[in-house]
């Protein structure tokens, strides 16, 4: 007659142990695709609205008056500066989030720094007054 080493019951643990996990990570990794694509999907909009935007800041640029100039400044400059705390935000991504958001990422840089571009231009070419400007620059702080 031989004798049982080990116990069943760890062994059956064990096993159902390895289960649980699986399942876990199965959940999880679900999990993470999902938010992946929740971050992509908003990420993806934030891009589109931001070509909308660079697109009719290129078509109505040669007809803004300076009212109109020192108003787009001082929304733009509001939107800009949430848009780069948002980018600096999405680049300290864990690497699967980081990777799975490149692509739009991307896109919403390019886009944001188009419309950095145009924000610089309007304040040139559109506002006559430094002083006016800082002071317009000082109320969106």
């Amino acid at each position: 007659m031989s004798h049982l080493v080990i116990n069943e019951n760890k062994i059956d643990t064990l096993v159902s142990s390895y289960r649980d996990t699986e399942q876990l990570v199965f959940a999880g990794s679900d999990e993470q695709l999902d938010l992946i694509l929740n971050m992509q999907n908003s990420i993806n909009k934030l891009v589109q609205l931001s070509k909308d935007v660079n697109e009719e800041l290129e078509t109505t640029f040669n007809s803004l008056d300076e009212e109109q100039a020192k108003t787009v400044v001082i929304k733009l400059s509001s939107a800009l500066s949430t848009a780069k705390q948002l980018i600096t935000l999405l680049r300290g991504l864990p690497h699967a989030l980081s990777e799975g958001t490149k692509s739009c990422r991307k896109d919403l840089y390019l886009e944001t720094k188009q419309i950095d571009e145009f924000l610089q231009d309007i304040i040139k070419y559109k506002i006559n007054s430094p002083k006016e400007l800082t002071d317009l620059l000082n109320e969106v702080k």
